[in-house]
């Protein structure tokens, strides 16, 4: 396995896929989440997944903390120039950080295409050399109904990860996956 730990600020959509596939697959889990959000509900939830409290109210501050952490980011989106997009985009920037964007599209109203096959995203983890990955991008707000889809697609990047890749970034198989 070369990805030991996934970093996601854990909000609806692509954060919450993010850090639920990577936990179905033993993958370390946590991030920064923003100081007010952890509401009754999300307290187990944040819990499980190894989410701390930012120290500000401001989602910023999570974004910044949550691409410092890692090794490089894989953002998810459906519109990728919004608000929060842009500050990631920003930190990843600032801290000199390897991403990849990956582009979601709408086919109806609760569902979605993903533009990337998975064996890109592999691809692009080993050669940068990525154990700690932050993936982030919109929230259901934005997309509503794509956090299937997203889960679909990082359980199988997941699942490859842990079964065919060794520590070093060895891949241990000659096929690759794809989308179905």
């Amino acid at each position: 396995m070369f990805i030991e730990k996934i970093i996601s600020g854990g909000e609806i959509g692509v954060g919450q896929a993010a850090l639920t596939a990577a936990f179905s697959n033993g993958l370390k889990t946590g991030g920064v989440i923003r100081k007010g959000f952890k509401i009754p509900e999300w307290l187990s939830f944040a819990e499980e997944y190894n989410l701390i409290e930012g120290e500000s109210e401001d989602i910023n501050e999570s974004i910044w903390k949550n691409v410092s952490m890692s090794e490089g980011t894989l953002r998810i989106s459906h519109w990728f120039d919004e608000e929060k997009e842009n500050s990631r985009l920003e930190a990843i920037k600032h801290y000199n950080k390897p991403y990849m964007d990956t582009l979601i599209f709408a086919v109806n109203k609760k569902e979605y295409l993903v533009g990337r096959q998975p064996d890109e995203v592999i691809s692009w983890v080993i050669q940068n050399k990525i154990k700690i990955l932050n993936i982030d991008g919109n929230s259901e707000e934005i997309a509503p109904g794509m956090q299937d889809t997203i889960f679909v697609f990082l359980d199988r990047i997941f699942k490859f990860n842990k079964n065919n890749v060794s520590e070093n970034g060895e891949v241990k198989t000659t096929g690759g996956i794809r989308n179905p």
